[in-house]
C-alpha cells in the first residue's frame, strides 16, 4: 500500500482491491476479533472521507453496494453494540458528517454540506428512529463516551445548515440541548459540549432562517450566560444587587 494517495478523488476506483478488502473486513463479524477488523475498515472509510472531494466519490452511483454495507455495520456498532463498540461508531459518524476545513473537489462548502447530509440520511435509514432521535437518547445515556461522543456528533453537525434544520425538526431537541442538567459525573463535559454545539447554531449564519425567531433568542440567551450558567447564580446576583 506504500506510496497511494488515500485522499486522491477517485482512491476507491483506483484500487478496487482495497476497497474489496474493506467490504470483506466489514462483512464478516461472527467473533469478537472481526468486529476489530470491521471497526478498522469503517474507521478508515471515515478518515477517507475527512477529504471532501473523497467523500463526494463515496456518493457517486458507482458504490451503492458499498455504501449500504458500510452504513449497516455503522448500524451494527451504533444500534447494536453497548459501551466502547458504541462510542467508537458514533465518532466514525462524526467523522463522517462533520465539515472540513478544506476542499479539493472544487465544490467548496456547501458541495460538502449536501454531502453530509445526504450520509447522515443513510445513517438514519439503517434503524428504526431517525438519526437525531437516537442522537439525543445516546446523549442521556449514564455510560460516558456513549454521551460524550454522541454530543460531539451533534457539535460537527451544528456548523452546518443541514444540521441545524435536522435537530430542529427533531421534537424536543433544542429544549433538551437548552436544559442545564446533566449527570454528576459528566456535567462538565456535557455541559460544555451542550454550550458549544448552541453557540455554533446561534452565530451560523443562516440561524435566523432555520429556527423561529423565539427560538433563537433563548439559544442566544443560553449561550450569553455561559457555560455554567444555574438560576441560583442568578438568584445570588439579584440579592447582591
Amino acid at each position: 500500500m506504500a506510496g497511494k494517495n488515500y485522499h486522491s478523488p477517485s482512491f476507491f476506483d483506483s484500487y478496487p482491491g482495497f476497497k474489496r478488502q474493506l467490504a470483506a473486513q466489514m462483512s464478516d463479524a461472527s467473533s469478537s476479533s472481526d468486529n476489530g477488523d470491521a471497526l478498522l475498515a469503517l474507521q478508515t472509510v471515515a478518515h477517507l472521507c475527512r477529504n471532501p472531494a473523497r467523500k463526494l466519490a463515496l456518493l457517486r452511483d458507482n458504490n451503492p453496494e458499498f455504501l449500504h454495507l458500510f452504513f449497516d455495520r455503522l448500524g451494527d456498532f451504533v444500534l447494536r453494540n453497548r459501551g466502547d463498540l458504541r462510542a467508537e461508531g458514533l465518532a466514525v459518524l462524526a467523522d463522517v458528517v462533520g465539515a472540513n476545513s478544506f476542499s479539493s473537489s472544487g465544490g467548496g462548502e456547501e458541495t460538502e454540506e449536501r454531502a453530509n447530509d445526504q450520509l447522515f440520511a443513510k445513517f438514519s435509514s439503517s434503524g428504526t428512529e431517525s438519526g437525531a432521535s437516537l442522537l439525543m437518547k445516546f446523549a442521556q445515556m449514564p455510560f460516558e463516551a456513549v454521551s460524550v461522543m454522541s454530543y460531539e456528533v451533534l457539535l460537527r453537525m451544528a456548523s452546518q445548515r443541514w444540521g441545524l434544520e435536522t435537530m430542529d425538526r427533531q421534537p424536543g431537541m433544542m429544549e433538551f440541548l437548552m436544559n442545564r442538567s446533566a449527570p454528576g459525573g459528566q456535567r462538565k463535559r456535557v455541559m460544555e459540549l451542550k454550550h458549544s454545539i448552541l453557540e455554533a447554531a446561534s452565530v451560523h449564519p443562516a440561524a435566523a432562517d432555520v429556527f423561529q425567531p423565539s427560538v433563537l433568542a433563548k439559544i442566544t440567551e443560553y449561550v450569553g450566560r455561559g457555560v455554567y450558567f444555574s438560576q441560583s447564580m442568578e438568584m445570588e446576583v439579584s440579592v447582591d444587587v
